[in-house]
């Protein structure tokens, strides 16, 4: 369920919100953010999982960002990137779809900043954030890459009615060496 509300802590007159759980929401972003983004960002293992992401991350790249955010935004009419926050407003971290074509496919990414790991917070935001894209943008296939061994964020997708679709051999390439992938989707 979404509901464009204002909160003190978000710009605009109309915010487009996606309860996920009693304390956690997905809520669009804000240049606001950028600080507690680079914060959360300087954990070197947030970063093992992510590829696009530079390390160290700097408000710099935020903000070039957050500029492709606003600009889909724009193009699609309603976000597909969204803050993943407590109902305080504190910035958690990010979940979004890329690779849109509305009325067929998208991929979605994740990260969570590390104080909240294993709390059960990215699977109830995957769960929400599908229903979204499904719902709104008449979705019928998302998928998911990770990295080979990231199998927290493996068992995210398994929980949330993704299928493992194969392997994909020196599929990423990371910090100059080769990683395999391994692709996850849920078809409806």
């Amino acid at each position: 369920m979404w509901f464009p509300v204002q909160r003190h802590f978000l710009s605009g007159p109309s915010v487009m919100v996606i309860e996920v759980c009693a304390d956690v929401m997905l809520s669009s972003l804000e240049e606001a953010d950028a600080e507690a983004c680079v914060d959360l960002l300087q954990e070197p293992e947030v970063h093992v999982g992510l590829l696009q992401m530079p390390n160290p991350y700097h408000r710099e790249d935020y903000e070039r960002w957050f500029a492709l955010v606003q600009e889909d935004t724009r193009q699609l009419g309603q976000p597909i990137q969204f803050a993943i926050r407590e109902l305080s407003g504190q910035l958690l971290g990010g979940c979004g779809a890329n690779e849109m074509i509305p009325g067929h496919k998208c991929e979605i990414g994740y990260w969570l900043g590390k104080p909240y790991w294993g709390q059960g917070i990215m699977t109830a935001v995957v769960e929400k954030l599908c229903d979204y894209l499904h719902r709104d943008f008449q979705l019928v296939r998302i998928t998911a890459s990770v990295f080979d061994g990231n199998t927290a964020s493996m068992r995210v997708l398994e929980k949330n009615g993704f299928a493992h679709e194969g392997r994909m051999p020196k599929y990423y390439r990371k910090q100059g060496r080769y990683i395999d992938g391994e692709r996850f989707a849920k078809v409806w």
